[in-house]
This record gives C-alpha cells, sequence and structure tokens, in this order.
C-alpha cells in the first residue's frame, strides 16, 4: 500500500515545485526550480521517439481551440529533456473565441492558475486504492499522514480531501511563498497546520 499511496500524495504536492514559481525570480529552469537541471534527451535517459509527438500534439491542442497555448517541461532523473512554449498566454476576451488586440506569447515562465487541477489525478489515485481495498474513504488521513495528528486537522477522511469538505483555504498563493523545492513541497503542510 505504501508505494501506491506516495504517488497519490506527492502527485498533489510534488507538482507545486514545478507549476509554482515567483515571475521575479525565474529566468532559467534551472534557477526557478533548482533541482532539475537543463540537459538533452540523451543526457535524461529519454528516447527522442517517445517525445517526438509533443510538439503536434500541442499544436493540434491549439488549432481545435482546447488552448490557447502551452508551456511542456520533460524531465528524469533531475535533467530537462524538453521545454518549450507554444501559442499564447491569452489570446481571446471571450467564451466565443474574439481574440485579443493584443495577445500574449506564452513563455516558459508563465504562471497559471491551475487551482485545483491536480485533484483530479489525486482523487482517481485514491478511487483505485479505494476499490483494490487498500483504503477506506472515511480513513482518516492522518493514518497516512502522521503531520494530520499534530493539529486539530486529526478527523479530517480521504473523502474529505476529495470532496473539497476538509475545511482548508480555498486559494493559497505557495508560488509567492517558498524560493526552494524544500520549501514549496512543506509550504502546504504550513497552511493545513
Amino acid at each position: 500500500m505504501a508505494n501506491r499511496w506516495m504517488p497519490m500524495v506527492t502527485g498533489g504536492v510534488l507538482l507545486l515545485p514545478l507549476l509554482f514559481f515567483s515571475a521575479e525570480t525565474s529566468h532559467a529552469s534551472s534557477d526557478r526550480l533548482g533541482w532539475i537541471e537543463p540537459g538533452s534527451l540523451g543526457s535524461a535517459g529519454m528516447v527522442e521517439q517517445e517525445l517526438n509527438g509533443i510538439d503536434d500534439a500541442i499544436q493540434q491542442g491549439i488549432d481545435d481551440h482546447v488552448m490557447p497555448g502551452a508551456v511542456v517541461l520533460t524531465a528524469k532523473n533531475g535533467v530537462i529533456a524538453k521545454e518549450d512554449a507554444y501559442g499564447e498566454a491569452a489570446k481571446y476576451v471571450d467564451d466565443d473565441l474574439t481574440e485579443m488586440d493584443d495577445p500574449v506569447d506564452m513563455q516558459i515562465d508563465t504562471i497559471f492558475d491551475i487551482a485545483s487541477i491536480t485533484k483530479v489525478f489525486t482523487a482517481i489515485s485514491a478511487m483505485q486504492l479505494y476499490e483494490d481495498g487498500d483504503i477506506d474513504l472515511d480513513d482518516p488521513v492522518a493514518n497516512y499522514i502522521p503531520e494530520f495528528n499534530e493539529s486539530d486537522k486529526s478527523e479530517i477522511t480521504i473523502r474529505h480531501l476529495i470532496t473539497h469538505t476538509s475545511g482548508f483555504e480555498d486559494w493559497v498563493p505557495f508560488y509567492t511563498e517558498a524560493d526552494s523545492r524544500e520549501a514549496h513541497i512543506s509550504r502546504p503542510f504550513e497552511h493545513v497546520f
């Protein structure tokens, strides 16, 4: 169970160092992230043919109006194999796809408000564990993350987290409050406790 639980927990927490950073302090990926370095497909231990379809897939999404633009960062073993920006960060003024007078190009350091998008992946992982009988949705989170016992959060269950009924703050701008990988990982817990 521990091996499957950790990706669920880190899926929501470890994305923070990749996705939340301060625009004022970010110039290049290694500066922004600190714990991964620029490199190449070969130095990252990745196979080129596995990444060849990314550009076409992103462009197709832009052409199909799924998104106005995107940023892709692929890394393995602490080495960046691919980092690119596509399309625009701001292009439309409404849902009818009325284009802005001055669209804003996407940059590799564009900041996105991803809100609870990681919740989708975390919830799927939790439901797989539930289906396998490894967890119960009404288990206290403290059974798996001991820090939940250190405060008045000991009664919060997995169900509370998945259904957004835990009582946590709705939104916290973590990207403005930490400047290292360790700080990004621990910062959510500081707001929780």
